[in-house]
């Protein structure tokens, strides 16, 4: 019986990790970590290696450098806030971080939530 991309002994769906397989060549990814959180159950595992030049198997403890996609996920969670009006885009940063400051007190004072989001200065 199929539990969604949980098998029912804990494990990733191997559709699932077919998928990440092909995705990985298609991308030349030598490895990568992935985890799944559904329906209240978690399950993480590994596939190919850490990298090309220091090759270590990968498996669901391995860390990896986030990188870019940080941003992605900051906006996103900004967003998700915004919708349930938590805090307003155009909201000074100071209203939510008392403490943030810059070279420039003006624009410290000035600066917005959507302004960092879209990597501006201000006005």
């Amino acid at each position: 019986m199929m539990t969604g991309p949980i098998m029912p002994d804990g494990t990733l769906d191997p559709a699932l990790l077919a998928y990440a397989r092909q995705e990985m060549e298609t991308d030349d990814v030598p490895g990568l970590a992935l985890g799944v959180l559904h329906a209240g159950r978690t399950a993480t595992t590994g596939l190919g290696v850490t990298s090309v030049p220091h090759p270590r198997p990968v498996d669901g403890e391995t860390l990896f450098q986030i990188g870019s996609i940080s941003k992605t996920f900051t906006v996103t969670a900004l967003l998700q806030l915004a919708e349930r009006g938590a805090l307003d885009l155009d909201d000074p940063i100071r209203a939510h971080l008392p403490g943030f400051t810059v070279a420039d007190d003006t624009v410290s004072a000035q600066v917005t939530v959507r302004d960092c989001m879209t990597h501006s200065c201000g006005r």
